[in-house]
């Protein structure tokens, strides 16, 4: 299953957070806070295992993704994300 994984914490606890997200299977960063996951997991159980990493004031979002969808950026995140079944089309402004 391909998931977007988005955050907002605090700068002492992004290192943690970013290694759970980045063993959860293959990975690819969108963003500086948000990250593209190949996994078995479902949006809820990730949630679950990445929820330890903020505080109950931050911000974490897991997302199913699906195509089609459009992005702008690192040619390898876009690679990584036709594995995981985007169209050849998917990015825009290449």
């Amino acid at each position: 299953m391909a998931l977007i994984i988005t955050f907002n914490v605090s700068s002492s606890r992004l290192p943690a957070l970013i290694s759970g997200v980045k063993a959860l299977g293959a990975w690819g960063a969108l963003t500086s806070t948000s990250y593209l996951v190949a996994t078995d997991m479902r949006p809820g159980e990730v949630m679950e295992r990445l929820h330890g990493f903020g505080a109950p004031d931050e911000d974490l979002g897991v997302l199913t993704a699906s195509a089609p969808w459009a992005s702008y950026g690192n040619v390898e995140v876009e690679d990584h994300a036709e594995v995981l079944g985007a169209p050849d089309d998917w990015t825009v402004g290449e």
